[in-house]
């Protein structure tokens, strides 16, 4: 069997257990002899954006919009009410599931959002939804979100559609396609002259002016500049759409034309007003935090005030499991990504969201448990046979109860545990195999490269010399990304690959490899 197909069984198997796990826990089935339901490991939603405004009635409110994949219920977001602390679960309409995306608190009041490809507008006042919009056919997923001239709301979505709801009219709008080879729209901006503009990856970078009146398109980055990579577009302060490949490329976007303008010369983006988090009365909505439950608001002076909140998650996936060498159980969750530890002796489960440590891939090495962590391509270490300098919080609570203590940063220290290793995106974004060398001295890491990239490498550190060897696809198999490793009898390495790339691209490649990574050389 290929080895990365075996690598993807066992993950989609970890996967069916967590949701049969947290299925048997919201309908409370009589357990099979010899199973105990320990519970969600990670009971938490991710966090996927927060916004402010004040009510047509004068309340000020916080909204969150979480990535709760496994709710038992519909898709929802979190109303606060901040002068009286009580906060609301807004479940979304009926049968609309799914992960809230991107969001915009509009012009006229409202506030828009989307489940997945759902379109939706909420009346804040009422907290009552006023417009379901349903995707159009292709349509999966939306990736921004934006109001345009005339208070209208665009969104565009996976595979670069594009769609528009004029709060006027009440018309939903599909306007197609924006390029029919790339993968994501995850940037808007509009001019005065009636164009959208839209920026494009992840395989090949684009801008796509497009003028929605006469439904012209045209592709504004030239061939030869495009690469792997998102365009960002954005309205400036001073009235002008600009656009960029890199930092230090930039045009001035306008009538469906693109003009080079230098780095310097590009004013403050309007594209994200502060002000979408910003009250009326000076306090801002600062930091919004679903793993612990708090929000945090900023007083006008700049003194921070802590609101707790609480809601009802199905929790996380369960992403991996590991059997540690202290004789404690460790995993990740995935969306939100955290580290949790359950202690079969203390019947302890708990979990740690002050930071983000996220295994894509566990193993074992002496005492030493490591990984590397989506997104990002991270290599993290924890030393089981030292304290952890995380601080727990307890998975298994009383709705309703108190949440622990609010977000704190970790304690500095001159030896970390766990300790970060190294970041290697694009090279390692998606570290699916992690692999300790039986020589007790070498961690591995590989996986699928960065978004647009087709070929992922592999990572070797030395725990005593601290010594890293960062390896490309090209010196493994070329536009393969490495999904298993097992050492041979001599030391040798036999890995599997998959011709998958990261994600927005197409294989260059049309079947899996096996090949042999020689250790001496």
């Amino acid at each position: 069997m290929n080895y990365a197909l075996l690598s993807c069984l066992v993950l989609s198997c970890l996967v069916a257990l967590s949701c049969s796990a947290q299925a048997q826990e919201r309908h409370a089935p009589r357990q099979p002899a010899g199973l105990v339901d320990h519970g969600i490991a990670l009971p938490a939603a991710e966090g996927r954006g927060y916004y402010a405004l004040r009510t047509a009635d004068g309340r000020n409110l916080a909204i969150g919009t979480p990535w709760d994949l496994l709710s038992p219920r519909e898709a929802y977001i979190l109303v606060t009410d901040l002068d009286s602390r009580v906060t609301t679960q807004v479940y979304a309409p009926t049968g609309v599931r799914g992960a809230v995306r991107h969001s915009v608190v509009a012009s006229n009041g409202k506030f828009y959002t989307a489940v997945n490809a759902t379109l939706l507008e909420l009346d804040p006042t009422t907290l009552t939804w006023t417009f379901r919009g349903d995707p159009p056919p292709g349509v999966a997923t939306y990736l921004t979100m934006a109001e345009g001239p005339g208070g209208m709301i665009w969104a565009g979505a996976v595979y670069t559609h594009l769609v528009s709801f004029d709060p006027q009219t009440r018309q939903f709008k599909y306007h197609g396609r924006m390029d029919d080879q790339e993968a994501y729209l995850s940037h808007l901006a509009f001019d005065r002259m009636g164009w959208v503009y839209c920026g494009i990856g992840v395989a090949r970078w684009d801008i796509v002016a497009y003028h929605p009146a006469s439904g012209e398109k045209r592709r504004l980055v030239p061939d030869a500049q495009r690469r792997p990579g998102t365009c960002r577009v954005q309205n400036g302060a001073d009235g002008h759409v600009y656009g960029c490949t890199t930092e230090d490329n930039w045009w001035r976007l306008e009538g469906g034309q693109a003009t080079p303008v230098a780095a310097d010369a590009v004013p403050k983006s309007t594209s994200f007003s502060p002000e979408q988090r910003r009250l009326p009365d000076g306090r801002t909505v600062a930091g919004y935090y679903m793993l612990h439950r708090y929000l945090k608001v900023n007083r006008p002076n700049g003194d921070p005030q802590w609101i707790p909140f609480d809601y009802e998650s199905g929790g996380a996936d369960i992403a991996v499991l590991a059997a540690g060498p202290d004789g404690r159980i460790y995993g990740s969750g995935a969306h939100p990504s955290h580290l949790f530890r359950y202690d079969p002796q203390t019947d302890d489960l708990s979990y740690f969201p002050d930071e983000r440590i996220a295994y894509k891939s566990l193993a074992i090495q002496g005492a030493r448990i490591f990984g590397g962590t989506y997104a990002g391509g991270y290599l993290w270490v924890l030393d089981t046979s030292r304290p952890c300098d995380l601080k727990p919080y307890p998975s298994r609570r009383t709705p309703g109860a108190p949440p622990g203590d609010p977000p704190s940063e970790r304690p500095k220290s001159e030896n970390p545990n766990p300790w970060l290793v190294g970041q290697y995106d694009p090279n390692v974004n998606i570290p699916r195999a992690a692999f300790a060398h039986p020589d007790g001295q070498h961690i591995l890491i590989a996986g699928q490269p960065g978004y647009g990239y087709v070929g992922g490498g592999m990572i070797i550190h030395n725990l005593e010399t601290k010594q890293t060897l960062e390896l490309t696809h090209e010196d493994l198999i070329p536009n393969h990304s490495t999904m298993a490793m097992q050492a041979l009898p001599s030391g040798d390495l036999l890995c599997a690959t998959t011709p998958k790339g990261g994600h927005g691209t197409n294989p260059l490649d049309n079947s899996a490899a096996f090949y042999v990574l020689d250790w001496q050389t």
